[in-house]
């Protein structure tokens, strides 16, 4: 069983939501209207530090044109994803958690696993949103929040759930670096708000769907987003797996 570090990811949230759920879910959606040249990682590397690189990529994280172009370049992207791989495994504390923070934003939002993310600040808050049962408040939250594109095939809303499922592995790294709340062993450039809410869409993904953990089919995951069933018989809250998870002694 994996060793539950994550939790201290996802405890952020919970701190955060308390004391500013307005700021928690806000997101720079400005993005250049010029055509976004990718980089070239290789060459980056041998013209800037591992921090002015780190810092470079963080920036170009929250452009939703560079997502989108990265989205569209496999290769660039494997090439950041080795790079930030590498820095995750020999890097400082700081550099590792930079990286590994990274890593999992440019999984979720280079698809449409970022625009749920996105859209689900706008649900969760409204006091209307019932979270009482496991499978409607989950069943509820996909159909408000997932869009569309993610919902036009079995396999586009596969993808999606696999980019939350890989994330979540890069979470769990980063809890196991981070090894304490963010507040006192977290590195300042990391935007721990959105982070937590990443973190905590992958975890909830990853325990509804992982053959260890409930081990949901996808296929019927699916079919309550699209409305073909309303319920999954015997599914434990995975909102409440994570705050569970999430509480920290």
């Amino acid at each position: 069983m994996k060793k539950p570090h994550i939790r201290y990811v996802i405890a952020a949230l919970f701190t955060l939501v308390l004391m500013d759920c307005a700021n928690l879910f806000s997101f720079n959606l400005f993005e250049f209207l010029d055509k976004v040249k990718l980089p070239d990682i290789d060459a980056l590397k041998a013209e800037m530090s591992t921090d002015e690189l780190l810092d470079y990529l963080a920036e170009e994280s929250e452009s939703e044109s560079f997502n989108q172009a990265l989205a569209s370049d496999p290769d660039t992207q494997s090439d950041i994803d080795t790079y930030l791989d590498d820095v995750g495994a020999t890097g400082t504390d700081d550099q590792k958690q930079r990286a590994l923070s990274l890593k999992a934003a440019f999984t979720i939002y280079t698809s449409p696993a970022g625009e749920f993310v996105k859209n689900v600040g706008s649900v969760v808050t409204d006091p209307d949103f019932d979270f009482s049962a496991a499978s409607d408040s989950l069943r509820d939250l996909m159909r408000s929040a997932i869009p569309p594109e993610a919902l036009s095939s079995l396999d586009a809303f596969a993808d999606v759930v696999s980019r939350f499922s890989a994330a979540n592995e890069a979470y769990e790294a980063l809890g196991t670096v981070l090894d304490g709340p963010p507040t006192t062993n977290g590195s300042d450039a990391i935007n721990w708000g959105q982070t937590a809410q990443n973190a905590l869409l992958s975890y909830v993904v990853a325990n509804v769907t992982d053959a260890d953990q409930q081990a949901v089919a996808v296929s019927e995951l699916y079919d309550l987003a699209t409305g073909k069933i309303e319920t999954i018989a015997g599914m434990a809250d995975p909102f409440d797996a994570a705050y569970d998870y999430a509480h920290v002694e």
